[in-house]
């Protein structure tokens, strides 16, 4: 989206590669140089699960064609489930923020932009990561859905709640796709407000 806030008249786009920290700015660099963007904050990153990766925010002169930019990544990033992200950005100031969390950021904005920019709260990352869970819950369909379950390496069994397992399955591989380490709590919490586990199902799992 254009922004108005940090680069005003520039069009930024969130992006994300998995790739190993030490060599991987040089590819960033390179991806950058070559589809000519202006502006960056690159944040070298390891999730929770030990995954290597960068967090960007970039700004172009113009709107650009994501899916060409992605597929110039086949074949050099971490064999990862999603190893190249690439939209446009939303709550530029927070993103721009969020990629510098770790200190461990490259940047061509000038000082004076980034301490108008400020610093990364704990809370705020919380918060956003609460907000994308509860917004990929809303997109969960349990249309379809049989009872087996898988018990074991090629082992199955009936399921007596398939609902509840098919839609724990579905958040847990986003915390995965995320590498982030998944939270009992808080997916009890999904399940029962979007309606897959009951009153009573989580109180017996309580006491």
């Amino acid at each position: 989206m254009e922004d108005t806030v940090v680069k005003p008249g520039y069009i930024a786009y969130q992006f994300r590669v998995d790739l190993e920290k030490e060599y991987g700015l040089t590819r960033v660099m390179e991806f950058m140089e070559k589809y000519d963007v202006q502006y960056y904050i690159c944040g070298a990153e390891v999730s929770d699960l030990g995954k290597h990766h960068f967090q960007c925010i970039l700004w172009f002169n113009s709107g650009v064609n994501t899916t060409k930019l992605r597929n110039w990544w086949k074949g050099k990033t971490l064999d990862t489930k999603q190893p190249v992200s690439l939209t446009s950005a939303k709550k530029i100031k927070n993103l721009s923020k969020y990629a510098m969390k770790e200190n461990n950021f490259i940047t061509n904005l000038t000082k004076e932009e980034l301490v108008k920019i400020g610093k990364w709260a704990k809370k705020v990352q919380e918060s956003e990561w609460s907000e994308r869970l509860d917004k990929w819950a809303e997109k969960f369909s349990g249309e379809e859905i049989g009872n087996l379950v898988q018990t074991g390496y090629d082992s199955y069994a009936c399921s007596t709640e398939p609902r509840l397992n098919a839609f724990l399955s579905y958040m847990l591989d986003y915390y995965k796709s995320n590498y982030r380490r998944p939270s009992r709590a808080t997916l009890q919490y999904l399940a029962w407000k979007h309606g897959y586990m009951t009153n009573n199902y989580l109180i017996s799992k309580w006491f």
